[in-house]
């Protein structure tokens, strides 16, 4: 468990719920000790007090512009309160209850009745004030798969290119992505990454790092260009204040002249969720993956299945999730260079994949047998995992022609973030 969760830059809020007659003493006790919890996660929220009214307590959250919400159940009798304020709030709540004050069969009605009428966006936790380590565990259990969910919700995403054309499947409208979670969608031209490319200078030093772990084969003047791909979409996601970034990207070879895989790969190595072909739906698994595991997430084509072992390859993968990498030219003869990384064998992994058209999240896990550039078959970087999962389901219901791998098993954290976006929890 994390000491720390991640810094989350959306607002935060924090309120307690309280009726009109409970003991002040005991329920400024209770607020002071969550409070006291939340100071050591260092989680940042913004506290907007204690309310006896849920319209004002609607009001204090629209004023302070919370993207999400931890709405503390102080005494029993507030039901009423949290039920009328979360019918008007449509916004990402953790409802927090305690061993006192009947705050734990209040959370419960609510939340009850809540889901009863279709809130989605709601999920609860119960602490023991008095265990100050465990409660501390438990709140950032319960935080974690939240603050996801918010995080993903308002990042800006840009989408470079078209998606490729055989993506007949995983082939989603961008406005699915705004309308159902929120998310910041910004189209971008190939060629505005064709003009930020101009003037880039190449550091010397970088060619001959390059060179270094690249084949043979593969020219200075292909390393000079991969390296100005990578300066130009940098700079593209630095000048549009990009979170995430998605990129057509046989179309951008045939323009830039070689191919975007290690400039993707370095990018999503530093932070920036990127994914190749324009997969939304993969690209949204890829960022879900890395907020939850807080580890980078690998996009990859599901290559091959042989009993309980699948085969995962693509052209690129995050560089800091490869222990070595090598760049090699492509599968294809006309894409360019590609990335050939190496995993640590023997880690546990989880896969996944949001099916949008089905509102499933599907996942399970395994552990890496093997990694690398092992086939002249399949995408350069190959991983080869074995799983206890059911992988004829993959066969007879599948979610398209790609999974997300990201290592350590999140699928507690995932069967949450599930509910939260209303989709379908799905393990195979």
């Amino acid at each position: 468990m994390p000491a720390q969760l991640r810094e989350l830059k959306a607002p935060v809020c924090f309120a307690a719920v309280k009726t009109e007659h409970a003991e002040s003493s005991r329920i400024e006790e209770s607020i002071r000790k969550f409070l006291s919890i939340g100071e050591a996660l260092k989680v940042g929220f913004r506290n907007l007090g204690s309310f006896t009214d849920a319209d004002e307590l609607v009001d204090a959250v629209i004023r302070h512009g919370c993207e999400g919400l931890i709405l503390l159940v102080s005494s029993g009798g507030t039901e009423p309160i949290i039920v009328r304020a979360l019918e008007n709030l449509r916004i990402h709540t953790l409802l927090v209850s305690f061993e006192a004050n009947n705050s734990l069969p209040a959370m419960l009605e609510a939340h009850a009745y809540l889901k009863l009428k279709g809130r989605l966006w709601l999920h609860s936790v119960y602490l023991d004030l008095a265990r100050i380590s465990e409660s501390r565990e438990a709140l950032a259990d319960a935080l974690k798969p939240l603050f996801a969910v918010i995080d993903v919700k308002t990042s800006r995403i840009g989408v470079i290119g078209e998606p490729g054309p055989w993506l007949v499947y995983s082939k989603v409208p961008p406005a699915v992505l705004k309308n159902k979670f929120g998310v910041d969608l910004v189209n971008i031209p190939l060629h505005r990454l064709l003009d930020a490319m101009e003037g880039v200078e190449v550091p010397p030093n970088e060619v001959e790092m390059l060179r270094g772990v690249a084949n043979p084969k593969i020219s200075d003047e292909r390393l000079e260009r991969i390296l100005t791909i990578y300066y130009g979409l940098k700079s593209i996601v630095e000048g549009y204040n990009l979170t995430a970034v998605s990129m057509d990207c046989f179309n951008a070879n045939r323009l830039l002249g070689e191919s975007p895989c290690y400039a993707m790969s370095r990018l999503a190595g530093e932070g920036v969720d990127a994914e190749c072909e324009g997969d939304l739906p993969g690209l949204l698994s890829v960022m879900l993956a890395n907020r939850l595991s807080y580890n980078p997430a690998m996009l990859g084509n599901l290559s091959a299945i042989r009993e309980t072992y699948i085969t995962l390859a693509h052209c690129m993968a995050p560089l800091s999730l490869a222990s070595s990498y090598m760049l090699e030219n492509s599968l294809e003869p006309t894409i360019g260079t590609s990335l050939a990384a190496r995993l640590p064998a023997g880690r546990q992994v989880t896969l996944l994949k949001v099916d949008l058209h089905t509102g499933r999240l599907v996942m399970f896990t395994g552990r890496i047998v093997e990694s690398g550039f092992l086939t002249p078959r399949h995408c350069r970087s190959q991983v080869v995992i074995k799983t206890g999962a059911d992988l004829t389901r993959l066969l007879e219901e599948p979610v398209g022609s790609h999974l997300v791998l990201t290592p350590g098993n999140i699928i507690g954290e995932l069967r949450t973030v599930a509910r939260l976006l209303g989709l379908t929890p799905v393990i195979l």
